[in-house]
């Protein structure tokens, strides 16, 4: 029996199938590869956050376009967390607080281009808390959500989105 492994798709293939299928449609570029990133290749996500964009589109009076600022308003923390509970219920069973940093985490690494030093990441969403940082990287690292690399020459690690560093080593 043959099995084929089904990959997420990226979101550039996403925005691309999107604008394939809907030519008159209200996003920009940017915007449709944002809520595919925010969806992580997940299909039923994605649909699900252009419907949520779509109807405050409806809504708002004046707006031209549905642009990456309308879906950073519109697409928010809690519902990133509600859609990934599941996923990282499996890695932090009893922590929902460590759940809603990871979803906090991969936002802010997505708004940095997919990478970030674990620095900045742990002034920025951990006020200075350096073992509270280090622990949440290492698990979600040894889940394969990220990828911290050590650059030479340089005190500390750099946190990666795994298909930023893909892109990176490429």
């Amino acid at each position: 029996m043959i099995v084929h492994e089904k990959k997420p798709l990226n979101p550039k293939q996403m925005a691309d199938y999107f604008e394939k299928r809907f030519p008159n449609h209200p996003f920009t570029r940017e915007a449709l590869e944002e809520l595919a990133a925010l969806s992580r290749g997940i299909f039923r996500r994605f649909k699900k956050y252009i419907q949520t964009c779509l109807e405050n589109y409806y809504f708002t009076q004046g707006i031209n376009k549905i642009t990456i600022d309308h879906v950073k308003k519109w697409i928010s923390t809690d519902m990133l967390v509600r859609d990934m509970e599941l996923e990282l219920l499996d890695i932090f069973p009893k922590r929902k607080e460590q759940r809603i940093m990871a979803v906090k985490l991969f936002r802010y690494l997505h708004e940095k281009g997919g990478a970030a030093s674990q620095k900045d990441i742990t002034e920025d969403l951990f006020e200075g808390e350096k073992m509270a940082c280090s622990r949440l990287l290492r698990t979600l690292e040894s889940h394969g959500y990220i990828i911290r690399v050590k650059e030479k020459g340089e005190k500390g690690y750099w946190v990666y989105l795994p298909d930023k560093y893909q892109e990176e080593v490429k």
